[in-house]
C-alpha cells in the first residue's frame, strides 16, 4: 500500500550538550518553548492539515520550564494543549543503556508529575539519536501508561537508513505488546525533503525518491506514516520550523502527493495507528533493542565506573530511607538528578574528536563527567546519611559521626572492639567479608561510610590520612539472609591457614590458580571439590588486547565506507558503516613481571604485570576470595595520552562448544543469539551486571561492575553490528575512542575494572543473578561502637517461588512508600512480602496498568502483601505502613 498521508510532528532534537554547555541549553530550551507557544498562537486561524503544532521532545525540559515559567505563561501553554496544538513526549530524555531499571522507573515520576500536577496528556515516547533502547523499558512504559514508542534512530555510525519505517508489536518481557515505529531520522523534515525552503519541486523529487523506495521495499504497507520536522539551522537544541504552515498549506493547495498534515507526536500515532486498521496486522518482535551508540560510554571509562558504583547505591538509600517517614533526601535527590543526566545519550561537543583542546571541547567535556563524579559523591552522602539514621534506629545508640576526636590520634576503643551495624542489600544469604577501616572519628571524609574508604569498595578509595591504617588481622564477617541485617563484633583471620602461595600459583580452600607467566592469562584454575580444570591453558582467560588501525591516515573516519566529510544528510541511506576494508591491529601485552603469591585478609592474591610496544602498562590482580564464590580479577591500565584510534579489551573464555552468551540487560538476562532485534547491534552490548558463557560442558558468570561493554562470542570490532564468530568468548571492552564525533579523543591515567567469574558445572540463572548483584552491590557497614550485638535478621521477609528483584522507596509525594517486585524467572511466581515492625495497611497500583496484559493479582493480608506474577512480570504498589514496634526489630 502507497503511502497518501504524511504526518510531520515539529519539535527539537534534546542534547545535554554537544551544540552549547549543557546548564545553558537548560535556559535554550526554555526560550524554544516560549516561541514555540507564539508561533502556535500566531497560526492558530490556519486550516487544520497546516496549523501549525509543537511536541516538547522529553519531560525534563518540559517540567524544568513549567517550573520557571510565569502562571500565565504556564495557562497558555495549558490552553495550547488543550487545544491539541502543543504536546509532550513522555521520556524523560534519551537514553544509554547504562541507566538501570531502578533509575529508569524513578525517572518515570516526571511523567507522572506532569499529569496529576498540570494535567498533561502524554501518551507516546520517543527516542531520537539512539540505536536502541533496554527491553526493560517496555513494560515499565506500559505501566506508566504510555501506549506507544517511536525510535527515530540515526544512521550515522547505527542502523541503517534503509530499514526504516518499520511499525511493530515489541513483544515485552512479560509477553505485552508496545506498538513501535522505528522512523526516520528526526532531520528528515527539513534535510531530506526541505520543507523550510519553500521548494516543492525539490521536496517532491526527495519526497518521491524515499517514499518509491519504501513502497519497493514492502516493509511498510500502511497509508499514513510519521516525519519528524527540525529546525534547518539546528536540528538540535533548535527553534521552531516557522515556515512550515506556508509550505504544508501551498503543498496541499497544489494537490501533491501525499497529502501533509501537521500533528503533535500523539496525534501523529492516532492517525498512523488507525491507518493500520486497513492494512496487515502489526508483525510481532520480541528481544533487546542493543544499541550501536552504547560503546561510546568506554571512552570515558573512569566516569562510568563510577557512576555505575553511584547508581547503585542509590536504590540502597532508598531501601533504607523508605521505612524513615521524614528522611533527608537533600544529597539522594541530587545523585538522583546528576546520575541521570550522565546516563542521558550527549557525551560533550561536536568536535570533540576534531578540535579536543578547545575551551568549547573542553568546557563541554567538564559538565559531562562531572555529571559522573558528583553523583557518585553525592550518592556515597546519601547511603551514608540513610545507613547511619537507619543503624541509629536498630542500635539506639551513637554511630560513626556523632562521636569525634582529635584527628591524627587513635579511638579510645580500638577498632577490632567496637560494634558495626551490617545489611545485606541483596536478594540472597551472603557471606559478607568486608575489611575492617580505621576510625575516622568525625574527620575527612564525613560524608563517606567509614568503611567505604578502602579499596575494597572500589579501587584508589583507601584515602586514610593518618598512618593508622585498616586492622590487619580484623575484619567484618557474617552471614546474613537476603536483606538481612545483624550487630557484630569484628573476626580475627588467620592468613596463613586459609590460603597457600607458590610461584606463579594461589590457593585457598575452594580454588587453586595459576598464572602463564608468558601472556598473564589463567594457566589454570582448579576446583578443588571436583579436581576439575575450569580454565586450561589453552583458553588464555584473562587476555588483555590493545586494539589499532592498520591504516590511522583516515584516523576514525576509516571505520565508515564512505567519506565523512562529505556525508550527504539529504540522502541518509548514503551513510553506511562498517567499512568492509577496515582492518585492525590487535597487540596483547608483555608480561615484564609475576609477582609473589601472597595472603590478604580479603584472599590470596598474584599480580601479573603487562606493558605494550606504545609505552602504556597494566597490573592484573587475580584473587581467590577466602569468604565467597569464584574468582576476582582487577586491572589497573596506566594510560597515556593518545588520539589515534585504539581500544583495549580483557577476554574471558570457558571451555567446551555449543556456546550461547547470556546477558543482563537489566531485570532481564536475553539470549545474545535469539532474543536480540535484528536491527539492533549484534556486535557489542552493555550489561547491568553479568554476561554469562553456557558451553556444552560447563558455563561461566562474569559479572562486571564497572566496564559494561561486552562483545559476546568474542572480538570482532570490525563486524561494527553484525556477528562472526560464534565461539565461547567474552570480550570485555575497558577503553576506546572509537567515535569521531562528540565522545572523548582520548583518557589518561588510571583506568581500573574488576570482574568476578563464576564457573558453573551448567548455566544456572538463579544463581548467576544473585551472584552478580552481590559482586556488583556492596553490604553497607556502620561503626556502631558499644552497641549490643544482635543476630542476623531479615529486615524485609521475602518468599518467593522463584528470583525476584525488590525496590522500596518512598513515593515522590512522600505519602507512602513504593514497592516494585519484579519476577525474573520464567515461570508464574507467587511472592510474600512484608516488613518486621511494621503493618502494612493498605497497598494500591499507581502504574496505569495497560489493558492488553494481564494485571498482577496483589492482596493486603494480616499487615503483609500476596503477589501473584506471571513470567517476567513487574508490579509496583504504592504502601502504606504503620509501625508496630519502637526502634527496628533484630533477634538478640
Amino acid at each position: 500500500m502507497a503511502v497518501d498521508t504524511l504526518c510531520l510532528v515539529n519539535h527539537t532534537h534534546t542534547d545535554f550538550g554537544y551544540t552549547d554547555h549543557a546548564e545553558s541549553l537548560f535556559r535554550q530550551q526554555r526560550r524554544i518553548i516560549d516561541k514555540a507557544i507564539e508561533v502556535c498562537e500566531r497560526e492558530a486561524g490556519r486550516g487544520e492539515a497546516s496549523r501549525f503544532r509543537w511536541t516538547c521532545e522529553v519531560t525534563e525540559t518540559t517540567l524544568r520550564w513549567l517550573r520557571a515559567a510565569q502562571p500565565g505563561q504556564v495557562d497558555r501553554f495549558m490552553a495550547l494543549h488543550r487545544a491539541g496544538l502543543l504536546g509532550v513526549g513522555a521520556m524523560p530524555m534519551h537514553w544509554t543503556p547504562l541507566i538501570s531499571p531502578a533509575l529508569a522507573e524513578r525517572s518515570l515520576d516526571q511523567l507522572r508529575t506532569l499529569r496529576a500536577e498540570y494535567g498533561i496528556e502524554a501518551r507516546t515516547a520517543w527516542q531520537c539519536d539512539v540505536n536502541g533502547l533496554a527491553w526493560h523499558w517496555t513494560d515499565l512504559l506500559l505501566d506508566a501508561g504510555v501506549e506507544r514508542l517511536l525510535m527515530a534512530s540515526n544512521p550515522y555510525r547505527g542502523m541503517s537508513d534503509l530499514l526504516a519505517p518499520h511499525y511493530f508489536n515489541w513483544e515485552t518481557p512479560s509477553g505485552r505488546h508496545l506498538p513501535t515505529l522505528h522512523g526516520w531520522h528526526y532531520t528528515y523534515g527539513t534535510l531530506t525533503w526541505h520543507f523550510s525552503q519553500g521548494d516543492l519541486a525539490k521536496s517532491q523529487r526527495d519526497m518521491d525518491r524515499v517514499l518509491d523506495r519504501v513502497e519497493r521495499a514492502g516493509v511498510y504497507p500502511y497509508s499514513t506514516v510519521l516525519a519528524q520536522v527540525t529546525n534547518a539551522a539546528s536540528p538540535d537544541n533548535g527553534f521552531p520550523t516557522e515556515e512550515l504552515p506556508d509550505f504544508v498549506e501551498r503543498w496541499n493547495a497544489e494537490g501533491r502527493h501525499p497529502k501533509l498534515e501537521i500533528a503533535t507526536l500523539d496525534q501523529a500515532f492516532d492517525k498512523l495507528h488507525a491507518s493500520t486498521l486497513a492494512g496487515p496486522p502489526l508483525p510481532s518482535l520480541s528481544g533487546d533493542w542493543p544499541d550501536y551508540w552504547a560503546d561510546g560510554v568506554a571512552s570515558t571509562a573512569h566516569e562510568t565506573a563510577i557512576a555505575r558504583s553511584g547508581e547503585r547505591l542509590i536504590p540502597v538509600a532508598d531501601m533504607l530511607n523508605a521505612l524513615h517517614p521524614g528522611a533527608d533526601t537533600e544529597a539522594l535527590d541530587q545523585a538522583v538528578q546528576d546520575i541521570t543526566l550522565y546516563d542521558e545519550h550527549t557525551w560533550g561537543a561536536y568536535c570533540s574528536t576534531d578540535l579536543s583542546q578547545s575551551p568549547f571541547t573542553r568546557f563541554q567535556w567538564s559538565w559531562k563527567t562531572e555529571r559522573a563524579q558528583q553523583g557518585f559523591a553525592t550518592a556515597l552522602e546519601a547511603l551514608t546519611t540513610a545507613a547511619r539514621s537507619h543503624a541509629r534506629s536498630v542500635t539506639g545508640e551513637k554511630v560513626e559521626g556523632d562521636i569525634q576526636f582529635r584527628r591524627n590520634t587513635p579511638p579510645k576503643v580500638p577498632i577490632e572492639q567496637q560494634a558495626y551495624y551490617v545489611f545485606n542489600p541483596t536478594g540472597a544469604p551472603r557471606r559478607v567479608h568486608w575489611p575492617l577501616t580505621h576510625d575516622l572519628g568525625g574527620a575527612a571524609p564525613a560524608t563517606i561510610l567509614n568503611s567505604y574508604v578502602c579499596d575494597r569498595f572500589l579501587p584508589g578509595m583507601d584515602v586514610e590520612r593518618f598512618g593508622f591504617g585498616h586492622s590487619q588481622d580484623h575484619v567484618i564477617a557474617v552471614d546474613l539472609p537476603a536483606w538481612g541485617q545483624a550487630v557484630v563484633r569484628p573476626s580475627k583471620v588467620e592468613k596463613s591457614e586459609l590460603s597457600r602461595c607458590g610461584e606463579n600459583w594461589i590457593e585457598t580452600k575452594n580454588w587453586r590458580l595459576s598464572v602463564n607467566p608468558a601472556d598473564g592469562t589463567i594457566a589454570a584454575l582448579i576446583d578443588k571439590a571436583s579436581g576439575r580444570d575450569v580454565s586450561p591453558s589453552s583458553l588464555r582467560s584473562g587476555l588483555v588486547v590493545h586494539e589499532t588501525l592498520v591504516d590511522e591516515s583516515h584516523r576514525r573516519n576509516a571505520l565508515f565506507a564512505y567519506d565523512v566529510d562529505a556525508a550527504d544528510w539529504s540522502k541518509l541511506e548514503s551513510l553506511v558503516w562498517p567499512n568492509p576494508k577496515t582492518a585492525f591491529n590487535r597487540v596483547t601485552g608483555t608480561v615484564t613481571g609475576v609477582g609473589a603469591g601472597r595472603a590478604t585478609l580479603m584472599g590470596a592474591e598474584i599480580d601479573v604485570d603487562l606493558a605494550w610496544p606504545h609505552g602504556e602498562t597494566a597490573r592484573v590482580t587475580y584473587r581467590l576470595p577466602f569468604d565467597g564464590p569464584g574468582v576476582e580479577v582487577t586491572i589497573a591500565l596506566e594510560k597515556q595520552r593518545i588520539e589515534t584510534t585504539e581500544a583495549f579489551y580483557m577476554i574471558f573464555a570457558a571451555t567446551g562448544d555449543r556456546a550461547e552468551v547470556k546477558l543482563d540487560i537489566g531485570d532481564h538476562v536475553v539470549d545474545a543469539a535469539t532474543q536480540q532485534l535484528d536491527r539492533g547491534c549484534r556486535t557489542w552490548a552493555s550489561v547491568q551486571r553479568y554476561a554469562a558463557l553456557a558451553t556444552s560442558e560447563m558455563a561461566l558468570v562474569v559479572a562486571s561492575p564497572d566496564a559494561p561493554l561486552v562483545q559476546p562470542f568474542g572480538l570482532q570490532t570490525e563486524e561494527a553490528g553484525g556477528r562472526r564468530l560464534d565461539g565461547p568468548e567474552l570480550a570485555f571492552q575497558l577503553v576506546n575512542n572509537h567515535w569521531n564525533v562528540n565522545f572523548a579523543a582520548s583518557q589518561s591515567g588510571r583506568i581500573t575494572a574488576r570482574f568476578h567469574l563464576l564457573p558453573q558445572s551448567e548455566y544456572l540463572e538463579g544463581e548467576a543473578i544473585l551472584f552478580a548483584a552481590q559482586a556488583c552491590t556492596p553490604p553497607v557497614v556502620v561503626r556502631a561502637y558499644g552497641a549490643e550485638l544482635k543476630a542476623p535478621a531479615p529486615l524485609f521477609d521475602v518468599s518467593s517461588d522463584a528470583a525476584v528483584e525488590i525496590r522500596l522507596r518512598t513515593t515522590a509525594t512522600g505519602d507512602a512508600v513504593r514497592l516494585t517486585v519484579v519476577n525474573a524467572a520464567h515461570v508464574i511466581n507467587d511472592v510474600r512480602f512484608s516488613i518486621p515492625g511494621f503493618a502494612i495497611t493498605g497497598a494500591q497500583s499507581d502504574d496505569a496498568i495497560n489493558l492488553r496484559g494481564v494485571e498482577p493479582k496483589a492482596a493486603v493480608d494480616g499487615g503483609s502483601v500476596s503477589l501473584q506474577l506471571a513470567p517476567h512480570q513487574r508490579c509496583s504498589l504504592n504502601m502504606v505502613l504503620s509501625r508496630t514496634a519502637g526502634p527496628l526489630p533484630l533477634t538478640s
